[in-house]
């Protein structure tokens, strides 16, 4: 903990027009996502309206409707974390100041999570219930994870911190939309546009202004002492270590 201070490692401490920046900025790509999404919907609404009518009559679902909403989560995540990545470069240059690095393990983790998802969407393709949360889930653990990665390459000494606050949004954008699907009867065609665009919506939202509070919260710990979540890097490490046994030989 004392080589933070010695080395002037601090924790980022944003300032409030920061974080009311960055959220605005996620609710604005989180709409345009959205828009993205409900666009697509009324392309493929006889498909959408098939495999609803599919899971009414015992039937099941069609094959390729699992796909298609595959494909809008990959794209709409990819595109959205993209342009967050490069509007907080533009705006923020001085913390996310390397953007070839942040769009680049952005685009890794959407394409791993791609092939992850696929089987999981196919598996589930009958159920279209089902398939509304993997799609809300995955869009969800995309910007989770994209998030996460672009603030752990602005100060890699920090990751707990920034893991910490990327969770708990997560976790509040899963359990509110959690909320919201389980009062809503996919099988009566209700609320079908609104389960689809609103999870964009929520995290791009929520990542932000979560994490920016959560970063004030733990500068605050950090003022009184308490460095708790910082990650020494093994340099410093073998430097306390070479530090202490010098001291020990002096005595």
């Amino acid at each position: 903990m004392e080589n933070s201070k010695s080395l002037n490692i601090a924790p980022s401490n944003p300032s409030p027009y920061s974080i009311v920046g960055k959220t605005g900025i996620g609710l604005v790509v989180g709409l345009m996502i959205s828009f993205f999404i409900f666009v697509m919907l009324m392309i493929f609404s006889g498909m959408f309206e098939e495999t609803i009518q599919g899971s009414i009559s015992g039937g099941g679902g069609n094959p390729l409707l699992s796909l298609v909403m595959l494909v809008i989560a990959f794209v709409g995540t990819m595109v959205g974390n993209s342009i967050i990545t490069m509007v907080y470069n533009m705006i923020f240059g001085e913390k996310y100041y390397d953007l070839g690095k942040m769009l680049g393990l952005g685009s890794i983790i959407n394409v791993i999570l791609f092939f992850i998802a696929a089987p999981i969407y196919i598996l589930f393709f009958d159920n279209i219930e089902a398939v509304f949360f993997i799609l809300a889930f995955h869009i969800f653990f995309s910007v989770f994870i994209t998030l996460s990665v672009i603030e752990f390459s602005t100060n890699p000494n920090y990751s707990g911190v920034h893991i910490v606050g990327t969770t708990i949004a997560f976790s509040l954008s899963l359990l509110l939309f959690s909320a919201v699907y389980k009062n809503i009867n996919l099988t009566a065609g209700e609320g079908t546009e609104f389960l689809l665009t609103l999870p964009s919506i929520l995290t791009y939202t929520l990542t932000p202004l979560i994490h920016g509070l959560w970063e004030k919260l733990y500068y605050k710990f950090y003022e009184m002492g308490n460095n708790f979540l910082y990650i020494p890097s093994i340099e410093e490490v073998l430097v306390e270590e070479t530090e202490a046994d010098e001291i020990n030989v002096e005595n």
